[in-house]
């Protein structure tokens, strides 16, 4: 899949080739709740970096990419680091994700590799 993105102000903007594409990781850790706010989660995915290509990069300093794409739906997640999460935070698990109280054995290719989702 081909994932695009941005910075906020639109003066930078790149894709990337992305064989992992599903955010199937829900991460409760301290650093991810700091950087994603709140007592929120970050998502995790991967692309190949020979396939990067970047618009305006003179316009980069420090940069966090914003995925644009639209993201497929992950038919199982992963909630990991929960021993982590803020008592407040509810987790919502359905029925078939895993959750994990610190991080799963399973990598973000094996997952998608188990499941047939590597494209």
């Amino acid at each position: 899949m081909l994932l695009k993105g941005s910075c906020h102000c639109g003066a930078v903007k790149f894709q990337v080739g992305c064989p992992q594409p599903y955010p199937y990781n829900y991460c409760f850790c301290s650093v991810c709740r700091k950087t994603a706010g709140g007592g929120g989660y970050a998502i995790n995915l991967g692309g190949k970096f020979d396939t990067l290509c970047v618009e305006g990069q003179e316009h980069t300093s420090v940069y966090h990419a914003v995925i644009d794409t639209e993201l497929p739906v992950p038919p199982e997640r992963t909630l990991l680091m929960l021993d982590s999460k803020p008592s407040w935070v509810e987790i919502k698990a359905r029925a078939n994700d895993k959750c994990f109280q610190e991080y799963p054995d399973e990598s973000l290719a094996e997952w998608h590799e188990r499941l047939n989702l590597t494209r």
